[in-house]
């Protein structure tokens, strides 16, 4: 789901009485801005800012503030995590995000402090984790964010947000993971487009539509190979094995229709040290990007992998 998309839902969620919604949300985006100039620590701005909004905002357009907060430090997060080598489920990097600022060592011990918790979300961190729990087995269910939102619209504002933010999440921990990085600098696209691209390929819902897909962006040929890489996020449950070569090999041999002997063998090499990327076809970097994918899948860490990294 596109970031305008994901927008335009969050004032349906939440419809404000702001006179001018892009004002609203340049104000609360300078309002962060600032506060990240003012603080080293992220978990300290967060929840400097979390303050700020409670103590400003009232009705729905402190939830939308909090929705647009919560946006903001979730692609923050994600991309650090990222730069670690790292990737993450989108539940995990939520709670990340919403309860580290909240966190107070006691003893030796750290413990939530469930009343700024509450004042700055208006829920507590037990209403809040057995709403996000909710939210994640429905979006495994439903595997659509638009159908997501339709169900929780007639909901409070608590599901509201939590549902929000869980798709947020989802949106960062894709748009800013290793295996879109990687594609990146092999072809040279932005992460921006890279992830436009992505949200149309995973529309496919046959391997005739992937392939008419890729047709579409056969007109420039970057986009063309970026695109065949970005298949695999489509294919990646459809072909089994835990070899990540093999299984970026065979996802690309179904979506072209032909063997890749070749590219195998390149892109083992590749990995290995050998042969150096600029050295090889934009079949075989195709097929890098999909091995990326693969491990992405693969090498998705939990919540205490994250809060073990230096961020």
């Amino acid at each position: 789901m596109k970031l305008e998309e994901l927008h335009e839902h969050l004032v349906e969620l939440f419809p404000t009485k702001a006179e001018n919604i892009n004002k609203f949300f340049e104000d609360i985006v300078k309002e962060i801005t600032l506060k990240l100039l003012n603080n080293f620590k992220l978990s300290r701005a967060k929840r400097e800012i979390d303050e700020h909004i409670a103590g400003r905002y009232s009705g729905d357009e402190l939830w939308l503030a909090r929705c647009i907060v919560t946006e903001m430090f979730l692609d923050i997060y994600s991309r650090k995590i990222s730069r670690l080598g790292l990737d993450t489920f989108p539940e995990d990097l939520l709670l990340y995000v919403m309860t580290t600022p909240y966190y107070e060592s006691k003893k030796g011990r750290s413990k939530i402090d469930e009343e700024a918790f509450t004042r700055a979300y208006g829920m507590t961190p037990a209403e809040f984790s057995e709403i996000l729990s909710n939210v994640s087995k429905l979006f495994s269910e439903l595997k659509d964010p638009k159908a997501l939102f339709d169900h929780v619209r007639g909901l409070g504002p608590k599901e509201k947000f939590v549902t929000y933010a869980y798709v947020a999440a989802s949106v960062a921990v894709i748009k800013n993971s290793t295996a879109l990085s990687q594609i990146e600098n092999l072809f040279r696209i932005s992460r921006d487009e890279l992830y436009d691209m992505l949200d149309d390929i995973i529309q496919a819902n046959t391997i005739e539509e992937l392939r008419g897909k890729l047709l579409e962006y056969s007109k420039d040929e970057r986009k063309y190979y970026a695109a065949l890489s970005l298949s695999a996020f489509v294919l990646v449950d459809k072909v089994r094995g835990r070899d990540p070569i093999d299984k970026g090999v065979r996802i690309i041999e179904m979506v072209l229709g032909r063997s890749l002997t070749e590219e195998r063998q390149e892109v083992a090499e590749i990995l290995t040290k050998s042969r150096d990327v600029s050295d090889t076809s934009p079949f075989t970097r195709a097929v890098l990007g999909a091995v990326s994918v693969v491990k992405f899948f693969d090498n998705i860490r939990t919540l205490k992998d994250i809060q073990q990294a230096p961020l």
